[in-house]
């Protein structure tokens, strides 16, 4: 399935920077050296607002994409498996949804 993955003017997003949002997807934080700290779902914002308050993400940069919430678990499950976050676990009973990732 193909996302479209947020990216400001300027390049990606960082979480410090990011204000309220609406929208329901996945998002990928990941520090500047490519390490991906984290891979969720969601409503975006909520939790963009929850990981700016932890410090492990301090610096980090993100992105999201927002699409319908009957592919979310299966999408967020693949960027797990796919990216291996160090900061986050995922269900292994939910069958993966292949996206098309950010990079």
């Amino acid at each position: 399935m193909y996302i479209h993955w947020a990216i400001g003017d300027d390049g990606w997003h960082r979480l410090s920077e990011i204000s309220c949002r609406q929208g329901v997807g996945v998002y990928i934080i990941w520090e500047d050296t490519g390490q991906v700290l984290y891979a969720g779902s969601g409503q975006v914002g909520d939790c963009l607002i929850r990981h700016q308050l932890d410090s492990r993400f301090s610096g980090a940069s993100v992105t999201w994409a927002d699409f319908n919430s009957r592919w979310i678990y299966g999408v967020e499950a693949y960027l797990h498996e796919k990216l291996k976050p160090i900061h986050s676990q995922r269900n292994p009973a939910v069958p993966q949804v292949p996206v098309n990732l950010p990079w």
